[in-house]
């Protein structure tokens, strides 16, 4: 059996575009197809889970493919947040904790939306 980190936040913590480009893929117009989106993301009814590579290598690259494909720089902090942290996924819950007393998550941008 393995187990694996999952870090829940709230999806406040990256902007509504970056949302809408995980979620429902509206990026993809910007590319020849959507297999050329760079996220890999489970969508849920409330948010998703985003998928962190394990190696600093490919969060890098996946961070320096997102920002050229649109995705902002709260995304790409998100990211940075989920890697140093070793979880293998981030999970973005609209009613994920937000505040700085929830869960120490300073580093990270806060959105209204």
């Amino acid at each position: 059996m393995e187990i694996q980190k999952v870090i829940c936040l709230s999806t406040a913590h990256v902007t509504q575009d970056d949302m809408n480009g995980t979620l429902n893929a509206k990026y993809a117009h910007q590319n020849e197809s959507a297999l050329d989106q760079p996220i890999f993301a489970a969508k849920h009814q409330y948010g998703a889970f985003v998928y962190i590579p394990q190696r600093k290598a490919g969060v890098e690259q996946l961070i320096e493919d997102a920002l050229e494909f649109g995705y902002s720089e709260s995304f790409a902090k998100l990211l940075r947040y989920g890697a140093k942290h070793k979880a293998r996924y981030i999970h973005l819950d609209c009613d994920g904790p937000i505040d700085a007393w929830q869960v120490q998550c300073e580093e990270l941008d806060e959105h209204e939306w």
